[in-house]
């Protein structure tokens, strides 16, 4: 098995986090079902003015452009989710609920089109990122999220075959990294963290068993863009040492090697 088919893959980590999505909605739904069948037409007049009163604030605070920081807060959380071996299928449903309920006016639509798309990868087993839905909602949500966030951002530039913009070492904490593909073929920037101590170079990692490697490095963070585009990362980083590689098949061919075997990997510090 070559590394490329054994390594873990963003449609892994999107399935996963996919199906949690889908779970969720399932309940939301079960929920709105108590909901209605709890109503009754003796709702005094006095409770359903106080009812259209909430929903008119609701509306309100929507229009008024959500709340940015939760809304910031809360891709931060899915991120690490989406990372995570195993999603925490509550956790990830809070989050959601978070995400959509603080998104900005313009985003509330991009964001439930980001659900709804993980939503049908989950029930057919696909990857959500072969979507044109997927692509096209989440464009909107990392450019607010490079532009409005606030975090720490490293522009990155992939090219055939190449890194550019990654500096020496990196600060703690969250960090944004704007990924724009500046080549001909798509690329994507997979970091992962060494182990204390683990000095090995990387294509001596990258040559590991799956389980050795997986001792050696833990997911950090990724990012992927087709030609021209820039997509977003915001990993929350410990302090130590990272490497960062694309896995993709030269010139997207499957079987083909790896953009790594071509020196595409960078390695810097958090400190």
């Amino acid at each position: 098995m070559t590394i490329t088919q054994r390594r873990r893959s963003p449609q892994r980590w999107w399935t996963a986090l996919a199906a949690v999505v889908t779970l969720s909605l399932v309940a939301a739904a079960c929920g709105d079902d108590d909901d209605d069948d709890a109503a009754t037409d003796d709702t005094p007049a006095e409770s359903a003015d106080s009812a259209d009163t909430a929903d008119s604030g609701s509306d309100t605070t929507a229009a008024a452009g959500g709340d940015s920081a939760a809304f910031c807060q809360a891709g931060v959380d899915l991120e690490a989710q989406f990372g995570a071996e195993e999603p925490d299928v509550a956790a990830v449903t809070g989050i959601l609920e978070d995400f959509e309920a603080a998104a900005p006016a313009d985003l509330v639509e991009n964001v439930s089109g980001l659900s709804g798309a993980l939503a049908t990868a989950a029930e057919s087993g696909g990857d959500p990122a072969e979507d044109p839905a997927f692509d096209e909602n989440l464009a909107p949500i990392d450019e607010y999220v490079l532009a409005e966030c606030g975090f720490e951002t490293i522009d990155v530039t992939a090219s055939e075959y190449a890194f550019e913009g990654i500096p020496a070492t990196v600060p703690a904490g969250t960090v944004a990294f704007s990924f724009t593909n500046g080549g001909s073929e798509a690329h994507e920037l997979i970091m992962f963290k060494r182990a204390d101590g683990e000095e090995r170079p990387i294509d001596e990692l990258l040559a590991l068993p799956e389980d050795q490697m997986f001792s050696a490095l833990s997911f950090a963070g990724a990012a992927q863009a087709e030609p021209g585009k820039t997509t977003a990362s915001i990993p929350t980083l410990d302090p130590g040492k990272y490497i960062g590689v694309c896995f993709l098949p030269t010139g997207g061919v499957e079987d083909a090697p790896p953009h790594f075997m071509a020196g595409m990997t960078a390695e810097f510090e958090v400190v």
